[in-house]
């Protein structure tokens, strides 16, 4: 317990013999007596001791020595005073202690926060550790399993590869023997399997190729068809109506309307025709490879037009094309068209190769969806 300051000054008023108004005496406390100062040696007594000590001087006569130490007079004010002045500087004192000790404990709390904090934070980073090699654990484990894959993949593709130039040369050697014993078609079935419904059609594509490709047809009349002229049908005879005009080059050959191949009307039909035929056959999604800017055009309406789930994707045969872009279409659609008949880069085709590439070699609209609609029903 801390004393005060008014307890130091009555202490030091009572060791002088004084009460607080500095005048009336404290009970049962009296002022110290002076003390006496020694009695002063006679000249004998001074003779004597200069002949003890062989002193040949005359000894003089001692000065009277004066007290040089006096008590000041006590001024009670004046204590007061001073003792009042160093109770407020006291006071101050202790607001100052007092201040410190605030701060003190103060900084001691941040402390223990800050020491609380590391010690989170030390546990945190202590966990991020544990975690961070679990996931280096981890990340090597797959790394493994994935150059594990990779070669189990590398394999693969070795024996997919040999697997299609198998398939290719079997279905090859496939093809020569169906050319060899199938019997040739005539030139009339030939020209019905064109789209030429009756007598005055046929007719008119004879004049045409005999207008045209006579050397052609006579060779087909002789003998067995040549292998050109299906060709010729696909790629230039074309089915015009009324008040429509053909590119320069082709057979065309006069039919209704609801026949055409470059009207509105027969283009809608053909695609008719194409989703009937891939409902049938299973087939949900097509991707088309080639054909001009102005028909992937139309076909982009016809499908748009179209309440069927078929999706229909369109590749430009000219633009550039990545491999994984054709990996995917290959992946993702279940026939890919290779429109060969019409903008085909070599480039662009090379990329799609599999079962459900089919090769399209007819350059009219029109008769690219015909031939489309008889594949897939033929897939059936």
């Amino acid at each position: 317990m801390s004393r005060k300051p008014q307890d130091d000054l009555d202490t030091l008023m009572r060791a002088h013999g004084f009460s607080r108004d500095g005048q009336t005496p404290v009970p049962g406390k009296r002022a110290p007596p002076p003390k006496k100062a020694p009695p002063a040696p006679s000249t004998k007594q001074l003779a004597a001791l200069h002949k003890r000590l062989g002193a040949s001087a005359r000894p003089t006569k001692p000065k009277k020595k004066t007290s040089s130490v006096s008590i000041p007079p006590i001024d009670p004010d004046a204590r007061l005073v001073g003792a009042t002045r160093r109770e407020e500087q006291l006071a101050v004192l202790l607001g100052e202690v007092d201040a410190l000790a605030a701060r003190t404990l103060q900084a001691e709390a941040q402390a223990k926060t800050s020491s609380k904090q590391e010690r989170q934070a030390k546990l945190k980073a202590e966990e991020a550790s544990a975690k961070l090699k679990e996931v280096r654990a981890e990340l090597q484990t797959a790394q493994a399993h994935i150059a594990k894959l990779e070669a189990a993949l590398q394999r693969h593709s070795q024996l997919s590869t040999g697997a299609r130039s198998a398939q290719s040369a079997a279905q090859a050697e496939l093809d020569s023997l169906r050319t060899e014993t199938a019997p040739s078609p005539t030139l009339q079935q030939l020209l019905r399997a064109r789209g030429l419904a009756d007598e005055t059609e046929l007719w008119e594509a004879l004049l045409l190729l005999a207008d045209q490709v006579p050397d052609l047809l006579l060779s087909n009349l002789r003998a067995v068809p040549n292998s050109s002229l299906p060709q010729i049908l696909r790629e230039r005879l074309v089915l015009v109506g009324p008040d429509q005009n053909p590119s320069p080059g082709s057979l065309a050959i006069s039919v209704p309307a609801e026949r055409c191949e470059l009207g509105e009307t027969g283009l809608q039909t053909r695609f008719s025709e194409v989703v009937q035929a891939a409902e049938l056959a299973g087939v949900m999604q097509i991707c088309l490879v080639g054909g001009s800017v102005a028909y992937r055009k139309q076909l982009k309406h016809l499908a748009s037009e179209s309440s069927s789930a078929l999706k229909l994707r369109l590749v430009s045969g000219t633009a550039r094309r990545q491999k994984r872009q054709a990996e995917a279409d290959l992946r993702t659609c279940d026939v890919v068209l290779l429109w060969g008949g019409s903008e085909l880069a070599h480039a662009v085709s090379e990329l799609y190769r599999g079962e459900q590439v089919w090769q399209v070699a007819h350059r009219g609209l029109s008769g690219m969806l015909a031939e489309v609609a008889e594949r897939l029903l033929q897939r059936l």
